[in-house]
């Protein structure tokens, strides 16, 4: 199953009635059908909540904003130790990024974009060392062999504008 990175925002309602800082932003990975449903619920004006078929998807989003939540205080720093315990969290809301979202509604098709293969291209140094450019769903994903764990993700107009930038 094609696996996809999914970034959402949400913001927690507390059991006393206190709401985190603001929308705080998150990515997991889920199915290329739960998000091409995502999409087309979120393009047609439904919640994430009420979308059908993405019943997982939102399961595991409040999974994780559950273990998140544990590593942040409420006025959204964080912590050095997560609580024992979790805070009870009385409500959640989950939102597609404004940006995102704008950027689909501005495309004729939006759904194409899902459909097309990855595009990877790795560009090797005389050290040894290797960067891999990645395209998938809009986005460049660039991984530098000699920062590890490090991943710089543009969109892809971004990206070409700033390549583009010094020709």
């Amino acid at each position: 199953m094609d696996m996809i990175d999914f970034r959402f925002q949400y913001r927690v309602k507390y059991d006393r009635g206190a709401c985190s800082d603001g929308k705080r932003e998150m990515t997991i990975s889920i199915s290329k059908e739960d998000y091409k449903k995502i999409i087309q619920g979120v393009l047609a004006g439904t919640p994430i909540e009420e979308i059908e078929g993405v019943a997982d998807a939102v399961a595991k989003m409040k999974e994780c904003v559950q273990d998140v939540d544990r590593w942040i205080n409420r006025d959204g720093s964080l912590r050095s130790v997560p609580l024992k315990k979790g805070r009870t969290i009385s409500g959640l809301e989950l939102f597609f990024p404004q940006a995102e979202y704008l950027r689909l509604k501005k495309m004729k098709n939006p759904m194409e974009i899902i459909d097309r293969p990855e595009e990877r291209m790795t560009l090797y140094r005389n050290d040894g060392s290797s960067v891999v450019f990645t395209c998938e769903n809009g986005w460049v994903k660039i991984n530098d062999s000699r920062k590890m764990g490090a991943t710089l993700v543009l969109e892809v107009d971004d990206f070409l504008a700033s390549v583009t930038r010094s020709l």
